[in-house]
């Protein structure tokens, strides 16, 4: 898409959103972080929804130019920005919400790492609550300064008069003054008192809300995943939602496509898919112990972690040594991963013939589809491009489901790009 093109889109979906404000008087809850955003997201506004709230949301990650003002009117970027037909039929469908605004709060997803972009963004949203789901170096290429994070989302949360900080970062205690504080690791405002797991592998986690503890039977794999259930119960309370509705919601919220989502496999198999990305170590670390406390013969499926620059040899290395105290059977997709992470793996005491090296997500895919076996389980994860692992976790599915109900990118426009990119 030419950028003038671009520019143009963006200024009048800017000023179509600057109407719709002024038109309509809004609660705005705006999510940012270097982790668990989408989940986040998605998790507070179906417990707003319980509480009676008409919210309005969307599953994708829409935190850019163009995909954040969209999301706030529920539309989808076209396959083809440069589609005339497709923004005219999307300028149709603004302008009739402009009359009849079907929601009353919307949760947006703001990008931390493009502060020129978003400040003015969040300037002229003006949430009433803003939340930071944790700090890390991701995407190492160009956020590597955790010093340089830190002011960046202390810029981007300047404006917003309430703000909720995941505890279990510590460099958020300091220069952030927020109204409410979770953890899952912890004291908080609302944490975590104990969890167990089910024969599922579904946890179970008693929840301290504001001084009142419930127990919850929640649709979640991963400890990790129980972040976006405090975020969402934080926020809900500072709207004075009650702390009883706002547990036995949270017992409904099931995971987003792609975050570390329990699925059955072929010949009765259990698939971890955690597909949708694969930023940081720390992602796949979180994900590797939800594996560990899995019963079962253990698979991991590992795919390259991109843009992590200079620090993807480290980043895979290490990965590689953890990933071998844990899994019986470790596969590779990628370029680093076979260059830093398999042979990591093997120095680390992994026998060599369990460590699997593969190009493509389809090899894998199928060659696991015949190892595979009852009660086995298989953690997929892996970043986006040039690995789009969850087509491994395509291959391995139950047929009785349907890919594109489950998975991520499985529409017609990325399976043309994975064609592309692995000429299949």
């Amino acid at each position: 898409m030419k950028q003038t093109a671009k520019k143009l889109i963006i200024k009048r979906l800017t000023r179509k959103l600057r109407v719709l404000l002024e038109k309509h008087k809004l609660t705005i809850i705006a999510v940012t972080g270097t982790v668990g955003k989408t989940s986040t997201k998605v998790a507070i506004a179906q417990v707003l929804e319980a509480g009676g709230y008409k919210v309005g949301y969307t599953e994708d990650s829409y935190n850019s130019d163009i995909g954040l003002p969209l999301s706030v009117f529920g539309l989808k970027v076209p396959d083809r920005l440069g589609d005339v037909r497709s923004w005219r039929a999307i300028f149709r469908k603004i302008d009739a919400q402009l009359i009849n605004f079907p929601y009353d709060t919307l949760v947006l997803e703001v990008a931390e790492d493009d502060l020129a972009l978003m400040k003015p963004f969040v300037e002229l949203i003006q949430p009433s609550i803003g939340v930071i789901t944790g700090v890390s170096l991701a995407h190492t290429v160009r956020m590597d300064d955790m010093g340089k994070i830190l002011h960046d989302l202390k810029q981007l949360t300047l404006s917003i008069p309430k703000l909720i900080c995941n505890a279990d970062f510590s460099e958020l205690e300091s220069g952030f003054k927020p109204v409410a504080t979770y953890a899952t690791s912890k004291p908080g405002d609302v944490s975590i008192a104990s969890t167990s797991r089910a024969k599922s592998g579904k946890l179970t986690a008693k929840l301290n809300i504001f001084g009142e503890e419930y127990e919850v039977k929640t649709q979640l794999v991963g400890r990790h995943s129980l972040s976006a259930l405090l975020a969402a119960s934080a926020v809900a309370h500072q709207l004075g939602m009650d702390s009883a509705l706002i547990a036995n919601t949270l017992a409904t919220i099931g995971p987003v496509k792609g975050r570390m989502n329990l699925l059955p496999g072929v010949h009765e198999s259990i698939l971890i898919d955690d597909t949708y990305n694969a930023a940081s170590p720390v992602g796949v670390f979180a994900a590797l112990d939800t594996l560990a406390e899995m019963k079962g013969h253990k698979i991991a499926v590992l795919g390259n972690m991109n843009e992590l620059g200079a620090k993807s040899e480290d980043a895979h290395r290490t990965v590689g040594a953890a990933a071998a105290k844990i899994a019986d059977l470790i596969v590779v997709i990628g370029p680093d991963a076979e260059k830093y992470l398999a042979p990591a793996a093997i120095e680390a005491g992994m026998d060599r013939s369990h460590v699997k090296v593969f190009h493509t997500p389809y090899e894998a895919g199928h060659y696991l589809k015949k190892k595979v076996a009852k009660g086995d389980v298989v953690l997929v994860k892996g970043s986006q491009n040039k690995v789009f692992a969850e087509e491994v976790s395509r291959i391995l599915l139950d047929p009785k489901l349907k890919p594109a109900d489950v998975l991520v990118r499985q529409s017609d426009f990325w399976k043309r790009k994975k064609k592309r990119a692995f000429a299949q």
